[in-house]
């Protein structure tokens, strides 16, 4: 199973390789897929982060989950500056609880995520809240887990380079990105949205990847 996805995400970046030949800024819905089958495959494959060195491909377009009908676990999101994981406030299930950064522990049950096949972040442990931008789309508006509506607060695209980090940014405003509060690094620290500056506080890695168990069918 690894080695055919190994295969598959190969076949598709070197398809992406002659397509990007292309004039600057125009945009190929065709490159835009292919790049979301190798990132499924890889994703599948490898838990980002810890072991990002086994990747290379130059971006991994995590989001390829909204171009498929396979769902992705990922065991934390893990802040580059602070080490450490967008928490869902010790697990609180209550509308609108603020997120923010916690010690990454593997035990934690307050810091996985499922990525659904619309750009949703729903918790592990409760799918039906999901990491909203709770409030006008501008620099500053808090994130919260709040109850998965469809809402285009609710959609995320999330974007990995070779290197483990990238950014997570508003879907319908991909110039906001998910922010840990100025620059903040300690436990307790708001995760916030903010315009994307390349700041290692908006570049997060994706820990512990897989594609969850088939459903029982209750």
């Amino acid at each position: 199973m690894l080695k055919s996805l190994e295969i598959l995400a190969n076949r598709a970046d070197r398809t992406i390789l002659a397509t990007e030949a292309m004039p600057r800024g125009q945009w190929d819905p065709t490159l835009h897929a292919l790049r979301g089958l190798s990132g499924v495959a890889l994703a599948t494959a490898f838990s980002f982060g810890c072991a990002a060195e086994q990747t290379s491909v130059g971006e991994l377009d995590v989001g390829a989950a909204q171009h498929s009908s396979s769902l992705l676990t990922i065991s934390g999101i893990r802040g580059k500056q602070s080490s450490r994981c967008v928490d869902r406030n010790y697990g609180q299930d209550n509308q609108d609880v603020p997120a923010s950064l916690m010690d990454c522990d593997a035990n934690s049950v307050n810091q996985p995520w499922i990525l659904s096949s619309d750009g949703q972040l729903q918790a592990k442990l409760n799918p039906s809240r999901c990491l909203t931008a709770d409030g006008p789309f501008q620099q500053g508006t808090p994130v919260t887990t709040a109850a998965c509506d469809g809402r285009a607060a609710q959609e995320w695209t999330l974007a990995n380079t070779a290197g483990g980090f990238g950014t997570i940014t508003l879907s319908s405003a991909s110039n906001l990105c998910l922010d840990a509060l100025a620059q903040g690094t300690g436990n307790g620290t708001s995760i916030v949205i903010g315009t994307c500056n390349g700041g290692e506080n908006q570049s997060w890695a994706l820990d512990g990847i897989s594609t969850p168990p088939p459903s029982s069918g209750r």
